[in-house]
């Protein structure tokens, strides 16, 4: 156990003491079976938020037990709803009696050498009110292949630290430090999936405190190494060694599988989309096993787990979703979801912290913009062969639209009292999805075109504005996996803006009132500055170096345009060779953009013409 006065120097001991913390909350905090007596005196309400003491509960002197850590090698529990027990008996009204027919309540576990009968029961736990019954099964483990965990862990742990200290010339040690103090000081704040003050206490292995935590803390090192340009060399080798630990962790799957499951599909360097799809499907199955996609909010558990499996779930929902718009693939969890939105209380001190301080209110923010895409999702899914989607859909997009718009009242995208990077720029992204639904309306000749053409050019102002606010603090801050496909799809947007307004500026006067559009020019400078923005960033942001790969393969398939030949050379096409693909590939590529207009032969025609 560590010296108080190692807090001084180390930047990952909170700040308060840690022998007083130990004297006043050592068996509130970590006890199994402890019950606390009625005259104690309650502790300071910051402490009590952060841990098991449930102060507004109706059962103030309960202690609940983790559901989570009653697991261990031999069994673990499983969520099963009543609906599957129905069939075990026939008494119409199911209440705790009918239940205790077949279900042994695991802390009365029928002990060696009592009746055979007993023996045949299911030992479960029930966490919830009686009338509304939500079952546990204990089950044996049976695991196949890496079955000792801890050893696995343990073993992971020691390879990561020497590939650290092997590549580091000795410091592997202190730059696993710098890699945790990136992870709780930074990455915590937007991915909340950990409690920070459980893991800490972890870590130092403070009185009382739980095993160390090997798998999390390996995790966490590949995790925030991607961060770190001088550590790129060794990226792989560190997220091998994380995959095969979590295929061993989903043979007996808890909540710190699906953390790991998290670091994994949030973490970069996004290279392997197609396995993040694979992760998310994999990641919803276990979170279903062990019952998150249920409100726990009323559960019989520690304060700090219904907390931690409130935002881990959410952390699923909203990866799900965006990686769902990003990549046209179906969304896997259902549209309504019956765990409520994070809370200012669901943050690692209960709540105590003030509302501009609280880290976790960009998180909560995060998943209102989820739910608001959530309800685009179907429209932008819509293969029924309609082009003009917002006649068909109105009234969804314009809702969508509204509460986005009083989403970004409350919580301005500008300026440093907005969210974070991550969090702007997906509100940025719902604006340019709406604008899209908007302009899928026939162009020329709708009369309400030219505003629309004017709100496109609005919203992609706004875009620009937000990427030339960035510093090179901002840009080495947590992106997600879809920030860069956003960065693209908006820029697929404006393209096909310049190109339709190049194309009425082309044509020949009209006999009919035609709409009256703006100048193609206003779009041009907005892409140039925006381009401009990405390629100064390149080298610091692999959310720039990300996007503008794609966004040069997308402008060399463009039909020759006034000024196009001059942002193909500020993207630096003429230094870098693209890959060769036959036509059917460069129309699968752009489908997946929503960029099918580039090869519309009819459209290239008349501009060429």
């Amino acid at each position: 156990m560590p010296n108080d006065d190692r807090s001084n120097h180390d930047p990952f001991i909170p700040a308060f003491s840690q022998t007083a913390f130990e004297q006043q909350t050592s068996n509130a905090i970590y006890g199994d079976q402890v019950a606390l007596q009625s005259s104690q005196q309650p502790l300071h309400s910051s402490l009590a938020a952060i841990f098991e003491v449930e102060e507004n509960s109706s059962d103030d002197n309960s202690y609940y037990t983790s559901l989570d850590l009653e697991n261990n090698g031999s069994e673990e529990h499983h969520y099963l709803g009543p609906g599957a027990l129905m069939h075990l008996t026939l008494n119409v009204d199911q209440d705790d009696s009918t239940w205790s027919q077949f279900l042994n309540p695991q802390n009365t576990t029928t002990p060696s050498g009592t009746e055979t009968s007993d023996l045949n029961k299911l030992s479960y736990r029930q966490v919830a009110d009686s009338k509304k019954p939500v079952f546990f099964l204990r089950e044996p483990s049976r695991v196949y292949g890496l079955s000792n965990a801890s050893y696995e862990a343990e073993k992971a742990w020691k390879t990561a630290c020497e590939v650290l200290s092997y590549s580091q010339a000795g410091q592997g040690e202190h730059i696993s430090h710098q890699l945790i103090h990136i992870f709780l000081e930074s990455t915590l704040s937007a991915l909340p999936l950990i409690n920070k003050v459980r893991l800490q206490a972890s870590m130092y292995q403070w009185h009382g405190a739980h095993p160390f935590p090997h798998a999390l803390l390996v995790g966490i090192l590949a995790h925030s190494a991607v961060s770190v340009p001088g550590l790129r060399t060794i990226w792989k080798d560190l997220w091998a060694i994380v995959l095969n630990l979590l295929d061993n962790e989903y043979r007996q799957p808890r909540l710190q599988t699906l953390q790991l499951a998290i670091m994994d599909i949030w973490g970069g360097p996004n290279q392997n989309p197609g396995g993040n799809h694979t992760a998310i499907c994999r990641a919803i199955g276990v979170a279903q096993v062990l019952g998150l996609h249920k409100d726990s909010s009323q559960w019989r558990l520690p304060r700090w787990e219904r907390s931690t499996r409130k935002r881990i779930w959410w952390l699923i929902y909203v990866a799900d979703k965006w990686n769902s718009l990003t990549y046209g693939r179906p969304s896997n969890v259902p549209t309504e979801t019956t765990v409520p939105l994070p809370s200012s209380l669901d943050n690692d001190d209960g709540g105590q912290s003030s509302t501009c301080q609280n880290p976790i209110i960009s998180f909560i923010l995060m998943c209102r913009l989820t739910i608001i895409l959530n309800t685009l999702l179907p429209i932008l899914s819509d293969t029924s062969g309609e082009s003009d989607k917002f006649s068909t859909h109105r009234q969804a997009i314009m809702t969508a639209a509204m509460e986005l718009e009083e989403l970004e009242r409350l919580h301005p995208v500008q300026g440093d009292a907005g969210s974070p990077g991550m969090v702007r720029l997906a509100s940025l992204s719902l604006d340019e999805v709406l604008a899209g639904l908007v302009f899928s309306m026939p162009f020329n000749s709708h009369p309400r075109a030219g505003p629309v053409a004017r709100h496109i050019i609005a919203v992609i102002a706004k875009l620009v504005l937000f990427l030339e606010s960035l510093d090179e603090e901002d840009c080495k801050g947590f992106w997600t996996p879809w920030s860069s496909s956003q960065l693209t799809h908006a820029m697929s947007l404006a393209l096909n803006l310049f190109v339709r307004l190049s194309s009425s500026e082309s044509d020949p006067p009209q006999s009919q009132p035609q709409p009256q559009f703006p100048s193609s020019s206003n779009i041009f400078n907005l892409i140039d500055r925006c381009l401009t923005v990405l390629t100064n960033t390149e080298a610091i942001w692999e959310v720039a170096s990300d996007a503008l790969g794609k966004i040069r393969i997308l402008m060399a398939s463009m039909p020759d345009l006034e000024g196009l030949s001059e942002l193909r050379m500020k993207i630096g096409l003429g230094r870098y060779s693209l890959p060769s693909q036959d036509d059917t590939m460069w129309s699968d590529w752009l489908s997946l953009l929503g960029m099918e207009w580039l090869n519309n032969d009819g459209l290239n025609t008349t501009l060429a013409a």
